[in-house]
């Protein structure tokens, strides 16, 4: 289908905001000392971490999208780190994670809260 000449500039725009909504989706962290990175796609809820050497990659998904993402640095007792915290919902369930990458040590810290209250898991 012709397209008119004027009507290009309006479809390279809507193109351009596409891709960066769709790449503003996606959160990044990673340590060029270990080679270990840790993505998250907020739109999906899908999840990869990633070493160099060894190469290895483990992936997954929260199961729904994520909210609330955001990244911090810091410092603690074991070193310096970058960090993934956000949202999401188990189920029923809102939950809160963080993925804690330390810059200089082959470490990750993952951490989940549940924001309400819940009844213990049965182990049988």
């Amino acid at each position: 289908m012709p397209t008119r000449p004027e009507a290009a500039p309006v479809l390279a725009a809507l193109l351009f905001l596409l891709v960066q909504t769709a790449a503003a989706h996606a959160v990044t962290i990673s340590s060029s000392a270990t080679g270990i990175s840790v993505n998250l796609n907020a739109a999906t809820g899908k999840y990869e971490v990633a070493a160099r050497e060894p190469r290895w990659t483990f992936s997954g998904s929260l199961g729904s999208a994520a909210g609330s993402v955001h990244t911090a640095s810091g410092r603690d007792r074991i070193g310096a780190f970058q960090q993934i915290t956000f949202t999401w919902k188990s189920g029923p369930m809102p939950m809160r994670g963080t993925v804690r990458l330390y810059k200089d040590l082959p470490v990750l810290l993952f951490r989940y809260t549940y924001l309400k209250a819940a009844s213990p898991p049965s182990v049988d």
